[in-house]
């Protein structure tokens, strides 16, 4: 049974049906328009989805976009959400509000509104691989909405069922010699932000926190500060010389404040995209430099497992689809030091098989395959991961 009471200049109305006392603010302070308050409140708990309704024809896309930035803010406190990932969504949740317009009530919001905003949006040229992350943040605000009982609606209904961003992940890397080339276009402070990346394996946020006390020469290791979840912040063992050596030098060329080792690089995406114009490379980016750290090391032998690892990665899923570019060659080598590797444990496969199998050919031993370059990264020798990177004069990469 639900009675309004008078508290002050505000009508409130106590509700006993749930066992316990629950009391609700009319905002009324005449009485007949509190009465007309608790009987709309009592049509509402009678019928649920009408109140739903009826909440979505007052309730406007900024608002819903508020509730659903507060989630994520919880979900940050809570640890469930990287900082990052919030800073991400709500560019996207911008982009939404823009085109739709933040004043649109959320019962208009409708598969014809969403099918306008992708033809918008295609129109200013945006991927559909992006246009899928905004239309993901849309799908989000909806469904918290409609757990609010702000919004009534299937999601599914509203959203395209046949929208697909066709994404494939970009696959860049550098050689060494692109890596080499790079290094001496910048400036040195510049330069050290590019050899971090690649000797390290280290992202925007590790570069941004890089301190000048971070590398650990007798012990291999340097320290990257990452800040996406507690695997970012990590120590990478420093196992390829070339990716020491470039470790090295980036800490003797950093030029930060304090006990920063880097200077902030804002536009650091239009001055490398200048760098690969004036070198006459493919485009490239700091992300680039990452997974060009996780290919040379796939490269050189090291683990799957080991290399996500040093990534700051959970497990090789992101490796596998992402990061890893092993081309033929470097498979090959893999697959042939694997079977070197196995020989020396395992018995030697029966040249000859059961009753009626085929004559076994001769034995033809993976030594004989191994290029001169087997153990090098990209086509490189052994030799040459002891070379200083920015040597120029090297004759093992100019033969």
């Amino acid at each position: 049974m639900a009675t309004l009471r008078r508290k002050g200049a505000y009508w409130y109305l106590r509700d006993r049906s749930d066992g316990a006392d629950t009391e609700y603010a009319t905002g009324a302070t005449d009485r007949k328009a509190a009465e007309a308050w608790r009987v709309q409140w009592e049509r509402d708990r009678a019928d649920p989805e009408g109140a739903a309704r009826r909440a979505a024809a007052s309730t406007t896309l900024r608002e819903a976009a508020d509730r659903e930035e507060t989630r994520w803010a919880n979900e940050a406190r809570a640890g469930k959400l990287a900082e990052a990932s919030v800073d991400f969504y709500q560019r996207k949740l911008g982009t939404v509000l823009r085109m739709v317009g933040p004043q649109r009530r959320l019962a208009d919001v409708t598969s014809v509104t969403v099918d306008r905003f992708i033809d918008a949006r295609r129109n200013e040229q945006a991927s559909d691989h992006t246009i899928a992350k905004e239309l993901y943040v849309l799908r989000a605000m909806l469904d918290t909405a409609r757990r609010a009982r702000r919004w009534f609606g299937v999601v599914d209904d509203v959203m395209p069922r046949r929208f697909s961003p066709n994404y494939r992940p970009r696959d860049r890397f550098l050689t060494i010699e692109e890596v080499q080339r790079v290094i001496a276009e910048l400036p040195p402070d510049r330069a050290a932000w590019v050899a971090l990346a690649v000797g390290a394996g280290a992202e925007l946020a590790a570069l941004q926190a890089a301190e000048r006390g971070d590398l650990d020469l007798a012990q291999g290791l340097v320290r990257l500060r990452g800040t996406k979840n507690e695997r970012r912040d990590r120590e990478v063992p420093l196992v390829l010389p070339v990716c020491q050596a470039l470790v090295e030098q980036a800490f003797q060329w950093g030029e930060g404040s304090g006990r920063k080792l880097l200077r902030p690089w804002t536009k650091n995406w239009r001055d490398l995209d200048d760098v690969a114009t004036r070198l006459q490379i493919a485009p490239f980016s700091l992300h680039s430099l990452r997974h060009t750290f996780a290919t040379w090391h796939l490269a050189a032998g090291i683990s799957w497992d080991d290399t996500a690892h040093a990534l700051g990665h959970a497990d090789t899923t992101m490796l596998h689809r992402t990061y890893g570019h092993l081309g033929g060659v470097e498979l090959r080598r893999r697959l042939l030091r694997t079977l070197r590797e196995g020989a020396k444990t395992s018995p030697d496969v029966p040249r000859h098989g059961a009753r009626g199998a085929l004559p076994a050919h001769a034995a033809r031993s993976p030594q004989n395959d191994e290029s001169p370059s087997f153990e090098g990264l990209s086509g490189y020798r052994r030799s040459e991961l002891n070379q200083r990177p920015w040597d120029y004069d090297s004759p093992a990469l100019t033969d």
